[in-house]
């Protein structure tokens, strides 16, 4: 597998897992607050994962007609290179989706796990 193949695999996993685990911690004290007061783990868990969500869906909704207009001008350049190829875009979406989510979920399941009136004083 070549260099090129790699990196382009690892790119988007590694900054997927990096955007959730950094919302996760500025967002970690919010969390215990309403952990502390009643909110039961999967309402966090899913607050955290809507917000994950809603990233994924902005990015998507740039990144979609940007990868079209890219496609489209090498394919002017290139020879033997289709400018739209929806299986591939297809793909891309699923495993950045699939990578959002695991990377959001994981910070987010670790911090539901804290007790959080032990958060806090240590907050």
């Amino acid at each position: 597998m070549p260099l090129a193949d790699v990196a382009t695999i690892i790119a988007p996993i590694r900054t997927e897992f990096r955007k959730p685990t950094l919302s996760c911690r500025s967002f970690s004290w919010d969390c215990f607050i309403r952990m502390a007061l009643g909110a039961e783990r999967r309402n966090v868990l899913g607050l955290v994962l809507r917000a994950a969500l809603a990233q994924l869906g902005i990015g998507l909704a740039i990144g979609i007609p940007a990868a079209l207009a890219g496609g489209r001008v090498l394919a002017g350049q290139l020879y033997g290179v289709k400018s739209y190829d929806p299986i591939v875009l297809g793909l891309a979406v699923v495993i950045l989706a699939a990578c959002a989510l695991l990377a959001a979920s994981v910070p987010a399941r670790r911090a539901t796990r804290v007790d959080p009136i032990v958060a806090l004083r240590y907050e």
